[in-house]
């Protein structure tokens, strides 16, 4: 029985000719709005503040361009994912008559295709020699590995077995790397392996990551490659000038 507040799915038929339906992908610093509006050859894209009366209004405008265009508008739909903005959102736009719909991303399917294009894509981009590949339990994967091995033989690919993984069959004559993972956590243990691959390293880099995205922000402002990496720059500079005024100095005295 569907529930009456079920926010992911519809079951009402969809008619592109009366439906305007806007999709907003969300962070803390800006709100990216696409819509898809009848009659309308443009498939307008619009940046706006974290702000619901900014997005109502944008909603209203391009429903007005449907109906210059001829078009009646009968349905207004809008989507975006769940995370940081939950269902407050939500709730303040189905109060002004808007129809919305919340997306779990994790309850989309995604084929193992598509998994193993994404670390495919991030291999491809390396001009140079790669020594390792650290990932978490979600590339642990015969596919990871292999693209890995295809494009830097020599690199090391530290990624944490699932806890039901199992040895290859030729894990006892030729051990792959993830054969050897698993027989050092069988024999020390997950933290030992963790502390002898280097696998912690990656807490580090994450940290270090989300330093940046609460102090500096979550994307880049400016528009081309050249002034991007003047923008990395300066931000790492400060990150690190923040991080030297903050970090005690040790002075032995005995």
């Amino acid at each position: 029985m569907t529930q009456v507040d079920d926010l992911s799915r519809s079951l009402a038929a969809f008619d592109q000719n009366t439906s305007l339906v806007m999709v907003v992908e969300m962070s803390e610093a800006s709100w990216l709005v696409a819509g898809l509006v009848p009659d309308v050859d443009r498939q307008p894209l619009k940046k706006l503040e974290p702000d619901p009366s900014a997005l109502l209004q944008l909603l209203e405008r391009w429903q007005a361009e449907a109906m210059k265009a001829g078009q009646t508008i009968g349905r207004v739909t809008l989507a975006y994912e769940a995370g940081r903005d939950g269902f407050w959102l939500a709730r303040w736009l189905q109060a002004r008559g808007i129809e919305v719909y919340i997306i779990h991303s994790t309850s989309v399917a995604v084929s193992r295709e598509h998994r193993r294009a994404k670390t495919d894509r991030l291999l491809d981009q390396v001009a140079g020699a790669v020594a390792s590949f650290t990932g978490d339990g979600a590339y642990d994967r015969d596919r990871v590995y292999a693209g890995v091995a295809e494009r830097h033989p020599e690199a090391a690919v530290v990624v944490p077995p699932r806890t039901s993984a199992v040895p290859s069959d030729t894990a006892e004559s030729e051990p792959t790397q993830r054969d050897r993972h698993l027989q050092h956590i069988s024999k020390h243990g997950r933290m030992a392996w963790q502390k002898r691959s280097g696998y912690n390293a990656r807490a580090r880099a994450e940290a270090t990551m989300g330093r940046w995205k609460q102090v500096i922000g979550d994307e880049l402002r400016a528009h081309t490659d050249e002034r991007r990496a003047t923008e990395v720059a300066v931000a790492v500079h400060a990150l690190n000038r923040m991080l030297e005024f903050g970090r005690p100095s040790y002075v032995r005295v005995a």
